[in-house]
């Protein structure tokens, strides 16, 4: 067994709500006034943390304007929220890997209530072996989120298996010393991703599933 403890981003990867979570960002620029946010734009800022995505999105945006710009973002992110699913195959790869004996966690740009929330509403709110948010820790690509799995675990950097679908998650498992796998089926562009010279490069859930299966 190579590696103990599978890390999982959440927006992108384990759950499709990629579309949700622009849309939202969209919404909030046009109610805030600013100029209109394209697609792959807001693409490029998820798996940071909300502040951290302003600053990158709408660097002209005034931060004692960024509470209001969220309220707007927040409240569009929520009448959607109930469309969002895991991708298709999902589960049952972390059934089969929790099964397994493989710890797997969560590390995610999203806030603490946002994940409770949502693991809550899919009934996973035990699942997984621990989670860490962008509210309590460093946002990516800083790599105190898995530096603090590290010590949790109480495993070598080498044991630990980062899996995310935006550059910010490659970039966290190069700073933390961990291998990583990007997902191309996410935010991510296929491009950028092989750029940032993840361990890994898969292209579907199911190339995912072989591979875990196979290094774990």
């Amino acid at each position: 067994m190579k590696y103990s403890v599978v890390a999982f981003d959440w927006d992108g990867t384990l759950a499709n709500s990629t579309g949700v979570i622009v849309e939202s960002l969209q919404y909030a620029n046009q109610q805030m006034g600013l100029n209109p946010v394209s697609e792959q734009e807001a693409k490029s800022v998820i798996g940071l943390s909300l502040f951290n995505m302003l600053t990158h999105l709408v660097p002209e945006l005034p931060e004692e304007k960024y509470s209001k710009y969220l309220e707007y973002y927040v409240s569009y992110y929520l009448k959607l929220e109930d469309s969002i699913e895991l991708f298709e195959g999902i589960f049952p790869l972390l059934e089969i890997l929790k099964n397994s004996g493989i710890k797997i966690a969560i590390v995610t740009g999203k806030s603490r209530k946002g994940v409770d929330r949502i693991l809550k509403r899919m009934e996973l709110l035990n699942f997984f072996d621990a989670t860490y948010c962008a509210s309590e820790y460093a946002s990516k690509p800083d790599p105190m989120m898995l530096n603090a799995l590290l010590r949790e675990f109480n495993v070598t950097d080498n044991h630990v298996l980062m899996v995310g679908d935006a550059l910010y998650d490659i970039q966290i498992a190069h700073n933390a010393n961990c291998d990583s796998v990007a997902v191309t089926y996410g935010a991510g562009s296929l491009e950028q991703l092989a750029q940032a010279q993840p361990t890994y490069l898969v292209h579907s859930v199911s190339e995912l599933r072989k591979l875990l299966l196979s290094a774990c």
